[in-house]
C-alpha cells in the first residue's frame, strides 16, 4: 500500500497523555491499495493515541459507509459500517523484521518520527465490512429481476436433475435391500 503524509501520528514533540486525531477515508484513500476489495467509501476515524505508558495505545473507531455491491442481486449499495479497534506500539531496533501476526502490535524504530497507520485503517475498514451484504442492510429490496432469473434457474436445474431410467432398476434394486 502507498503511504500518505495525512495518515501518520507524529508522535515525537507530543506530551505524555491522550491525544486524539481525526482521518477521513474516501475514494482517494481506498485506491493506494493495489488490490483494493473496497473502491469507495466515505468513512470517518477517530483515534485516540495514549502516550501514558509503553507500549503507546492507539484506540480506532470507525463510522461511515462503505460503497459495495449486494451479494444476491449485485446491485450497488452504501453499506453503514462501524467498529472499534485498539493496537499497541512498541520500540525495537529490528522493527522492520518484526511482525505480529494478529494485528495488535506495530513495532517500530526508536528513531522513527512518526507511525504510519494507513494500512491499520483500511484494514479495519475492511474488518468492519460483514461477511454477508445485502439490500435489505440499507432497507433496500433486491433487483426483482435478477432475483427471478435466479429462481428461474434454480427451478431449471431441479427438472434437468430427474432421474436417468438406467439407474431406476439400481435404485430399485437399492431399495429392496434395505
Amino acid at each position: 500500500m502507498n503511504r500518505l503524509e495525512k495518515y501518520t501520528i507524529p508522535y515525537v514533540g507530543l506530551k505524555n497523555g491522550k491525544h486524539f486525531f481525526n482521518y477521513h477515508l474516501n475514494e482517494e484513500f481506498f485506491k493506494l491499495n493495489e488490490d483494493p476489495m473496497i473502491q469507495k467509501g466515505d468513512v470517518d476515524v477517530k483515534v485516540v493515541f495514549d502516550k501514558s505508558n509503553t507500549p503507546y495505545i492507539l484506540d480506532f473507531e470507525l463510522h461511515g459507509v462503505i460503497h459495495t455491491e449486494c451479494d444476491r442481486c449485485i446491485s450497488e449499495i452504501d453499506l453503514p459500517i462501524q467498529s472499534t479497534h485498539r493496537i499497541y506500539v512498541k520500540f525495537d531496533k529490528d522493527a522492520d523484521e518484526l511482525v505480529d501476526e494478529d494485528l495488535e502490535i506495530i513495532f517500530i524504530k526508536p528513531d522513527e518520527p512518526e507511525i504510519d497507520i494507513t494500512e491499520y485503517l483500511y484494514d479495519f475498514a475492511l474488518l468492519s465490512v460483514p461477511y454477508s451484504k445485502h439490500c435489505e442492510d440499507v432497507g433496500k429490496s433486491c433487483d426483482p429481476n435478477v432475483i427471478k432469473y435466479l429462481n428461474t434457474s434454480l427451478e431449471d436445474k431441479i427438472i434437468d436433475e430427474t432421474i436417468d431410467p438406467r439407474w431406476e432398476k439400481l435404485n430399485k434394486l437399492k431399495s429392496k435391500n434395505n
